[in-house]
């Protein structure tokens, strides 16, 4: 499972490197502006059904419901995405791009909720297997297809292609076996049970509100510096970001890893064991911030030079203090996955919510006075009330008997 992350996220950087590298800081700025406009309404559609049916040890619902509710937000969320951006105000070539990187995601999000039940199985080496595939395949047409058209609409769309065959090549052969009234190698399908789904949606929509609000703390600062900035210093500050990104991919490895073994465990009333859990993946979170903080401090400036180029160099106090908001930020990870494996959906919105009007008031007071130097600034303050929160639910929530927590 770690291995397949750390690969996934750096041909993910890779990609980002190449952009960088084939065309600049505009461009780059573009993609980027893409992913930040479509995240949020894709995070929410999604509704973290991965992370729902992996922590069902009871199978309350079947992967048919899982999967049928999973085609019906992805295509509602498509047509949201192809709207919002218009009435904003962007142009056609913007919009252009926001659409490719949406079409994209299409593919991840099938992908995802099938890695929800090959977690569940404790199969992390299929996950593993698919991400470093998709990964490898999805970097290699994204560049090709960009230096060979310099479109990165063109390019995206590339890879919504690869990733789509990625999805029904690998991924649905490698779970044929853990899926229940399978027909052979076909796409499961989906039953539209009205009263089931929205059940699974009642029970979901507290973490996929909460999704979409983790991915606007990642993207407020970057709507403040391409309003205020431009979208040349939004490619800067999205390349540094991506440190972030790399780091924060380990430690989801670990949490995904953990998150269905400590939800078995709480199942049972096996409570020494959630916490032996709980306190390494804490530790662990600790000791990689403390790493990314010193390597970005002495090896920042020569890292910038030879992965982008001369012109991110100037900015390396930024990476020095986005990667102290990464230690914040890792620990913010971790408390979640404990949350969500005692399967405490409905208080981390509330948590969360707080977190993106700090963001947003912090980027407000400080993007404008400070350039990049307070977007880091402000996604360190952020990060740290988040940690804040999230210990106080989790002291609140924690179980104190050996009886398994109410699901709501």
């Amino acid at each position: 499972m770690l291995g397949g992350n750390v690969a996934f996220a750096a041909f993910q950087w890779l990609s980002i490197i190449g952009i960088a590298r084939l065309g600049s800081p505009k461009l780059l700025g573009e993609y980027t502006l893409g992913l930040a406009l479509s995240a949020p309404i894709l995070l929410f559609a999604n509704l973290h059904l991965r992370s729902v049916l992996f922590t069902d040890s009871r199978s309350r619902y079947s992967f048919r419901d899982y999967f049928a509710l999973r085609c019906i937000t992805t295509t509602a969320a498509l047509a949201a995405i192809l709207v919002v951006p218009y009435f904003l105000g962007y142009d056609h070539g913007t919009l252009a791009v926001v659409a490719a990187v949406a079409l994209s995601k299409a593919p991840d999000s099938f992908s995802d909720i099938v890695y929800g039940l090959l977690q569940k199985h404790e199969r992390f080496d299929i996950v593993g297997q698919s991400m470093s595939i998709r990964g490898a395949l999805g970097t290699v047409s994204l560049l090709l297809v960009l230096r060979l058209t310099g479109s990165v609409a063109v390019a995206a769309l590339a890879l919504c292609v690869v990733w789509a065959l990625v999805f029904f090549a690998f991924d649905l052969v490698a779970s044929r076996d853990f899926r229940p009234h399978r027909a052979g190698l076909s796409v499961p399908r989906p039953i539209f049970m009205i009263s089931t789904l929205s059940a699974l949606v009642r029970v979901a929509a507290p973490l996929g509100f909460a999704s979409m609000l983790v991915s606007l703390l990642t993207n407020i600062p970057r709507y403040f510096i391409e309003g205020t900035l431009g979208t040349a210093a939004l490619g800067v500050f999205a390349a540094q970001s991506y440190f972030l990104i790399a780091g924060s991919m380990v430690v989801n490895s670990l949490g995904q890893t953990f998150a269905p073994r400590m939800a078995n465990l709480v199942a049972k009333g096996e409570l020494d064991g959630f916490r032996l859990l709980l306190r390494r993946l804490v530790r662990f979170s600790v000791l990689l911030g403390i790493v990314g903080i010193l390597a970005a401090s002495l090896f920042g400036q020569q890292v910038l030079a030879r992965l982008y180029g001369p012109e991110y160099v100037d900015r390396a106090i930024v990476l020095v203090l986005i990667m102290l908001a990464a230690a914040f930020g890792y620990l913010v990870n971790a408390l979640g996955f404990a949350l969500t494996a005692l399967r405490q959906f409905r208080p981390q919105p509330f948590a969360f919510a707080a977190m993106v009007a700090a963001s947003a008031s912090s980027s407000a007071l400080l993007v404008p006075a400070r350039g990049l130097q307070g977007a880091a600034l402000s996604m360190c303050f952020t990060n740290l009330v988040g940690v804040l929160l999230l210990a106080i639910l989790l002291r609140i929530r924690y179980p104190r008997r050996s009886s398994p927590p109410s699901e709501y």
